[in-house]
């Protein structure tokens, strides 16, 4: 960093009055907006150079916004039926490994019944643990945003 020396202010001759003169002074300013529209100033510059194109604005952000929402409601059923398959499909294969079983055991062939009552089971509880642990890890929480910096002004 220079160091430099700074003297007193200037002066002007004001009707025969010297007066000091204020340094330059820096201001930074800053604004930010977020959302589907411009802000307030913004959107009114746009009613200026078009009478209609605030109206045009809100309108395609209105449907932005309802395509938006549709679009995340067919994502979420989709999710729902898609489990509600795998469930049912889980049930379905817990239910004939266990007859299957049951008719080895039935048969007279007990150490069978037993050998797939076993894999039966331990295949249902390792894909409920498998999807709980996918479950909890997609639901860890964001990491915290990057602190923000602001410029330096001289």
């Amino acid at each position: 960093m220079s160091s430099r020396k700074v003297g007193p202010p200037a002066r002007t001759v004001n009707e025969g009055r010297v007066a000091p003169v204020a340094p330059p002074q820096a201001a930074l300013l800053f604004a930010q907006h977020a959302g589907p529209l411009p802000s307030p100033d913004v959107l009114a510059g746009y009613g200026h150079v078009q009478a209609d194109l605030v109206e045009r604005i809100v309108r395609m952000a209105e449907t932005e916004a309802e395509h938006r929402r549709s679009i995340e409601l067919s994502i979420v059923r989709s999710g729902l039926s898609r489990a509600r398959l795998g469930q049912w499909f889980g049930l379905f294969i817990g239910v004939a490994g266990m007859l299957t079983a049951a008719y080895c055991a039935h048969q007279g062939d007990g150490v069978v019944a037993g050998i797939v009552a076993t894999i039966d089971l331990v295949s249902l509880v390792s894909v409920f643990v498998v999807g709980s642990r996918a479950r909890a890890k997609n639901a860890e929480p964001p990491a915290p945003p990057a602190p923000l910096t602001v410029p330096h002004v001289e």
